[in-house]
């Protein structure tokens, strides 16, 4: 499980920081300022969330049902921590996406 917990974690933390990169970068080099900038990573940052997530359930192999149970727990916990560490990644990137001095 703790092999299954730390690729999920890796994956949202991966796909997080490409988004946050590339909208860094689109914001250095001035194609778009940085409010756009921190709405488009909020967008990205949605489907990652959603894409991490739909790995995390599907990724766990089916079990026999067991009766009077909701499901599996391995699938809960992975699908909570790649929306905590979404929301995490989310947050710091929101919070250090500025512009760029003009002259510097």
């Amino acid at each position: 499980m703790l092999v299954y917990l730390i690729s999920i974690t890796g994956l949202a933390v991966t796909i997080g920081l490409a988004a946050y990169f590339l909208i860094r970068h689109l914001v250095n080099i001035h194609r778009m300022t940085a409010e756009d900038g921190k709405g488009y990573f909020m967008i990205l940052m949605f489907l990652a969330t959603f894409i991490s997530c739909s790995v995390a359930y599907f990724s766990v192999a089916p079990e026999a049902p067991v009766s009077g149970t909701d499901g599996d727990p391995k699938v809960s916990i992975g699908v909570l921590l790649t929306v905590a560490v979404s929301i995490a990644v989310l947050a710091t990137g929101l919070l250090n996406l500025k512009d760029q001095d003009q002259y510097s």
